[in-house]
């Protein structure tokens, strides 16, 4: 409805360049849509820098603080300027404003949470000294988030249902609402577990709509969320389809761009948790990419421990512990001690599927990570755990869990990493046959993916060792 009114205005302006024009100027669309269908997604393409300059130099708080777009990538020097001026300023929109963005971009661009948690309550106390609903719902969906990376998550869990319950008095249409429905949610259930078919359906619905892409460039995030949510429901083939549509998009657009380092993390655990090998490549480019771009790490994953997976994945066993040991060593630096014991599990999966002999240190490493899973909490990853230092019993006997000959033959080959594609070309039937045996098998042993389908094939040595 604007867009007609701001260029109107322009036009009336008859080509000057006062605050007038710049405060019309930034009101002016400014998102590029990069891919619709399956997931639909823009780019932030930046306010138009003349404008941003008359905004700062001529107006007042209210006209600088427009001009700091949440979307916008900083360095950490940048977002601390702009942190020093929330700290000066007076008017409650403008500090509101400049403090949402410190927030952000801590938590999105810098992975610093830490720093996220402290200015999100900072956020808070002004948002509701000012009387800012949205300044408050803004501030306890950082809180939220934030504190994944503590070791204390049912107090995370009870921080996002009081988010939740602000960002429900919020307009339909505000991107909180989504926020809190997918990326929050998703978050959540991977620490602490959930319903994965309903997480994904959410998820699923809301990647495709405009109202996720646009203009909050949420698509991308969404959509990698979905994709997680189907790899752990056991939905393989709609898992690979969302990777399918979000790669490309991430190849084309900047590793800058608000979203984008969670968007690979869980495009990466998807990858992980689906075995799927032939997505190690791309996801590792990508990753390399955020690196070189001074990005951050994720809530859900730091950079090494992505391409610790991602080596497992290609079969680069050596490599991988290179990786995996870098990992631990970031996430004790950063005080993530959920990802923490996340990296313990996932290279004894990985000495697993690759057939390791090294069985003290596959113990050890297990062991590790049921003390953390304990300690913070993480009853799923606790079961996860339990469930592959189990010893496989002796083989020989009945199918294991009621499984057909062919479900058997499926899970042996899911345990060898072969995708839906290469289990059918091997056993010479379609991709929806395929599919059918795993939805049925992973009914009958409970799995919740293909980590869990590996793990329980590996107890029952029917796995695929070699």
């Amino acid at each position: 409805m604007c867009e007609p009114l701001i260029e109107r205005g322009l036009a009336l302006l008859g080509g000057a360049r006062d605050l007038t024009w710049a405060r019309l100027a930034l009101l002016r669309d400014r998102f590029e849509t990069v891919s619709t269908g399956t997931v639909f997604a823009t780019r932030w393409l930046g306010y138009d820098l003349e404008a941003v300059a008359l905004a700062r130099t001529a107006g007042d708080e209210d006209d600088y603080a427009h001009t700091l777009e949440p979307f916008d990538w900083r360095t950490r020097e940048e977002t601390a300027a702009v942190l020093a001026l929330a700290r000066r300023w007076r008017r409650p929109a403008a500090v509101i404003t400049a403090l949402n963005v410190a927030c952000r971009d801590a938590l999105f661009l810098h992975g610093a949470f830490a720093d996220a948690l402290a200015r999100g309550q900072e956020l808070l106390e002004a948002a509701t000294r000012y009387g800012s609903l949205p300044g408050q719902a803004e501030a306890m969906a950082a809180i939220a988030a934030a504190r994944r990376a503590t070791a204390d998550l049912p107090l995370a869990r009870q921080t996002a249902e009081d988010a939740a319950e602000l960002i429900a008095r919020l307009h339909p249409d505000h991107r909180l609402h989504v926020i809190v429905e997918v990326p929050l949610a998703t978050m959540l259930a991977y620490y602490l577990g959930g319903d994965w078919a309903e997480r994904a359906r959410r998820a699923a619905d809301r990647a495709g709509s405009p109202a996720a892409g646009r203009p909050g460039l949420l698509g991308l995030h969404v959509g990698a969320c979905a994709a997680l949510a189907y790899a752990r429901a056991g939905r393989p083939a709609s898992a690979e389809r969302l990777l399918a549509a979000l790669l490309p998009v991430l190849e084309r657009v900047e590793p800058t761009i608000h979203h984008h380092t969670f968007t690979v993390h869980y495009s990466a655990i998807a990858a992980w948790e689906l075995g799927a090998a032939h997505r190690a490549a791309s996801l590792r480019r990508l990753v390399d990419r955020l690196v070189g771009a001074g990005a951050g790490d994720s809530l859900v994953a730091s950079h090494s421990l992505c391409l610790a997976r991602m080596s497992a994945l290609s079969g680069e066993w050596a490599r991988a512990a290179r990786e995996f040991a870098e990992a631990r060593r970031d996430l004790d630096a950063s005080g993530h001690r959920p990802l923490r014991a996340i990296a313990d599990h996932d290279e004894a999966l990985m000495l697993v599927r690759a057939g390791s002999g090294d069985d003290a240190r596959i113990a050890t490493l297990l062991a590790d990570a049921l003390d953390a899973f304990r300690a913070v909490g993480m009853n799923d990853w606790e079961h996860r755990t339990l469930a592959l230092r189990a010893p496989p019993p002796v083989v020989g006997g009945p199918s294991p869990g009621g499984l057909t000959p062919r479900e058997v033959e499926v899970l042996r080959l899911i345990s060898a990493g072969r995708t839906t594609r290469q289990i059918a070309e091997t056993m010479t039937v379609s991709r929806a046959t395929v599919e059918r045996h795993i939805t049925s098998l992973y009914r009958k042993i409970g799995a919740r993916g293909r980590a869990d389908a590996t793990s329980y094939a590996l107890r029952q040595g029917v796995a695929d060792r070699g």
